[in-house]
């Protein structure tokens, strides 16, 4: 099976929560703020949200970038 091919792995809500060690509430703070980019959900089923893993990997590694090219500018 080739990357393309892949199927995505869906991570609930809660599971997202846990990962960035945050609430339900914060999840949504930052879903609705468009500063912070964070990515939607890439399905809804019965009222729960489920979030792409690679999604939430590549979002990782930009917040990382910004955070780093902002430390730089302070030392500047």
């Amino acid at each position: 099976m080739s990357d393309t091919q892949k199927a995505k792995k869906l991570l609930p809500g809660p599971y997202v929560d846990r990962r960035y060690e945050i609430t339900g509430r914060t999840r949504n703070r930052w879903k609705n703020n468009p500063t912070l980019n964070f990515p939607k959900p890439a399905a809804v089923i019965n009222g729960r949200e489920y979030y792409d893993e690679a999604d939430l990997d590549v979002w990782d590694l930009e917040t990382a970038a910004k955070g780093r090219a902002s430390s730089k500018s302070e030392v500047a």
